[in-house]
Formats: C-alpha cells, sequence, structure tokens
C-alpha cells in the first residue's frame, strides 16, 4: 500500500516561512522598506513614463519614432519602449562673444542671443544630434553672416539688424523643427586698435577741414598747420631703439676689425698669426661689451 504525502506538511512549511518573514521583519523593518519603495520605483521607471507640463514626450518603439507624448503618464514596455523629454517652453541661447572684421577691414567684438522654442519634437530629436549645441553653431554662423558685409557706419544695435540675424537663424534652423522667435545683438563694440584708427581717422580729417578753412581765408598752408599746433608731443627715442641701434654699430665695427684682422694675417703669414688673430677678436670683443 501506497504511503500519500503528508497532508501537515505544507502547514508546517506555510508556518515556518510565516514566522521567518516576520522575525526578518521585525528585525529588519527599515530596510525592507527601504527595499520595497525601491523596487516599487524601479518597476514604475520601466513600466511608465511621466511627462511634466512644459515638456513634450517623444515615444519611441523598437528604435522607432510611436508617438508624440503630451503631459501625463504613459505607459512603457520595459527595455523595448522609452520617451525622450524635450522642453515646449521658449528657452534663451547666449553666443559666447565673437570677434569678426567687417567690409572695410575694422575689427569689432560682438555679443548675441536667440529665443527659441521647439514645434516639431521628433525632428528636433532625429534631425540633429543636439540641437542645442547646433543652434550655437548656427547663432555663431548667422551673426558673422549678417555682419561681415557690412562696414564700420552701419556697425550699430539696431532692430533692423535683430530681424536679419532672426531671418537668417530661421533659415537654418526650420529644419530641426525649431522657430526662432527672437534674436538679437547685445553689444556691438569695436577693439581699442579699431578706435584709434577710427578716431585717428576722425581727428584728421577734422585737421584737413580746419586747414581748409585757414587757406580760404588767405592763411598759408604751412602757417595753418603751425597755427593748429600737434595732437601729441616729441618723444626722445626710445630705450629699445637705441639698444638696437647700438648693437648695430657694434656688429658693423666687429666686422670691420675682422676684416682688417684677417687682411693682416694674410699679408703676414696666416699659419704663425692665427693664435694672434683669436686673440684680438676676443680682446675687440670685450671692449665693446665694456662700452654699454
Amino acid at each position: 500500500m501506497e504511503q500519500g504525502a503528508d497532508p501537515g506538511f505544507l502547514e508546517r512549511a506555510w508556518a515556518w516561512l510565516s514566522a521567518f518573514f516576520l522575525l526578518a521583519w521585525e528585525d529588519h523593518t527599515r530596510e525592507l522598506v527601504y527595499a520595497l519603495v525601491a523596487s516599487g520605483w524601479a518597476v514604475m521607471r520601466l513600466a511608465g513614463k511621466t511627462v511634466q507640463s512644459g515638456q513634450v514626450g517623444v515615444k519611441f518603439s523598437f528604435g522607432r519614432v510611436a508617438k508624440v507624448c503630451e503631459p501625463g503618464f504613459y505607459p512603457l514596455v520595459p527595455i523595448f519602449q522609452v520617451i525622450r523629454l524635450v522642453p515646449s517652453r521658449a528657452r534663451t541661447l547666449d553666443l559666447p562673444r565673437q570677434t569678426l572684421t567687417t567690409a572695410d577691414g575694422l575689427v569689432f567684438t560682438v555679443d548675441a542671443n536667440v529665443v527659441y522654442r521647439v514645434v516639431d519634437a521628433p525632428k528636433a530629436l532625429v534631425e540633429v544630434r543636439d540641437y542645442a549645441a547646433a543652434l550655437a553653431q548656427v547663432l555663431s554662423l548667422s551673426v558673422h553672416e549678417v555682419l561681415s558685409v557690412r562696414d564700420r557706419a552701419s556697425m550699430r544695435v539696431s532692430k533692423s539688424l535683430d530681424r536679419e540675424l532672426a531671418r537668417a537663424m530661421q533659415r537654418r534652423a526650420e529644419h530641426w523643427g525649431i522657430e526662432i522667435e527672437r534674436a538679437g545683438f547685445t553689444t556691438i563694440r569695436p577693439l581699442q586698435q579699431t578706435m584709434q584708427v577710427t578716431q585717428l581717422r576722425g581727428r584728421v580729417h577734422e585737421r584737413a577741414r580746419a586747414v581748409a578753412r585757414f587757406a580760404d581765408s588767405g592763411m598759408s598752408a604751412p602757417l595753418a598747420l603751425g597755427v593748429l599746433g600737434t595732437h601729441t608731443r616729441l618723444r626722445a627715442r626710445s630705450r629699445a631703439l637705441r639698444a638696437v641701434e647700438r648693437r648695430a654699430r657694434e656688429a658693423a665695427e666687429l666686422r670691420t676689425l675682422t676684416s682688417r684682422v684677417d687682411a693682416w694675417t694674410r699679408a703676414e703669414g696666416k699659419d704663425r698669426l692665427a693664435s694672434e688673430r683669436s686673440s684680438l677678436l676676443r680682446n675687440a670683443r670685450e671692449i665693446l661689451t665694456a662700452r654699454r
């Protein structure tokens, strides 16, 4: 006669497991709570995604764009589905200071910014790898495109320049699903050397007009220039220039002395006076150095 399974075995096993879990719960309550919360959060992260207000989500299924997700919670198949978020609010991008050359050869520094909004989230994520970095490059190119063809007279912040920059930006960014709301220049400033050149031009023209007025009144040009005077005072030669001239004189004197010593040694016998030649040249260098 076959013996059946012990009917009390399952009851004893369940009682044993219940006692074990109860004991573990009493001894490690805090750790188990943390583990349960972390497990629940991980399951929710894998099983769904919440799109916040001010964002737009793009759902990818098996690597393909499936749908555009408005704010809310969306269930996902873990690993095979993912939602990438894109800000739907207007954002501002500041361009690092740029240095450019105008059409008349002057150098300016420029600061600009752009306010943009993503209107087609799938294009912004698919057509370009990083639309924010791409917009920074496009803004730099557009600034050079707008300003490099202008001269000094038109290099000032104005609404027409801002509109032209916005059009140049929109032409490049619309392929990425991005709308340019506003673009403009914050500062357009000439370099110090450019300011000196432009101010020098202005002073020259002003003095030329003054000389012309004196000439119209019957005064000769040299006398008019004497009356106007000079904007700068005469300065002595700088220390660096004097040092350069002194080294040039010393080199010339040393070349002359060397040629004379060589001629003398050839006349007297080169082999016999070779040592005397090197000694003479060394003494000459020491004398020139001591004269400084």
